[in-house]
């Protein structure tokens, strides 16, 4: 290597793992927090309960409300900084409260796929069973980066210049193999 780009190298290597600022660090803590409570409500509206029935659709045909839902999860453990741009939350939502927010929405609807007694007794082992998603979000230079190393430059360049790329804070991802657990 010659030494003045042995120098060049030298100066920008730090620039690369510089910390997320403060205001970066508590949008991308909340960009993951979005990221896992949409994988964990997804999680629980698509769960079976019967062969053709999922929670969702009961949900949907008496109406719940996904916001009484969404504010029983909880989130465990601290965030989780895998890289100084890059951090990661885990969720996690009681099969108790789900069984609570289905009787009550169904209980209160005139209208239910499912009569209420049958619902009660598909949800009967709910009381012992725990939802969990994870969410991560990265800063976009980290992907900026990410992309010209896997891309080059030119293809990374017009990605970068897309409208979508143009209006996004934050970039969101889940893990390739979330550890979704339903115990």
């Amino acid at each position: 290597m010659r030494p003045l780009t042995l120098l060049i190298f030298l100066l920008a290597t730090p620039l690369l793992a510089l910390p997320a600022r403060g205001d970066d660090r508590r949008d991308l803590v909340l960009a993951a927090r979005q990221a896992a409570l949409d994988e964990l409500v997804h999680t629980v509206l698509t769960m079976p309960l019967e062969t053709r029935l999922t929670v969702g659709d009961v949900a949907e045909s008496a109406r719940a409300d996904l916001d009484q839902l969404i504010s029983s999860t909880e989130q465990i453990g601290g965030p989780r900084w895998i890289e100084p741009q890059a951090v990661q939350v885990r969720m996690e939502l009681s099969g108790q409260h789900v069984r609570e927010w289905l009787t009550t929405a169904v209980r209160d609807s005139n209208r239910s796929a499912i009569p209420r007694t049958r619902l009660t007794a598909l949800l009967a082992d709910y009381d012992t069973r725990r939802f969990a998603a994870e969410g991560l979000a990265v800063l976009p230079a980290v992907v900026s980066r990410a992309m010209v190393d896997r891309l080059g430059p030119l293809a990374a360049r017009r990605r970068a210049q897309s409208p979508i790329a143009d209006r996004a804070q934050l970039v969101t991802a889940q893990p390739a193999n979330p550890r979704r657990a339903i115990a």
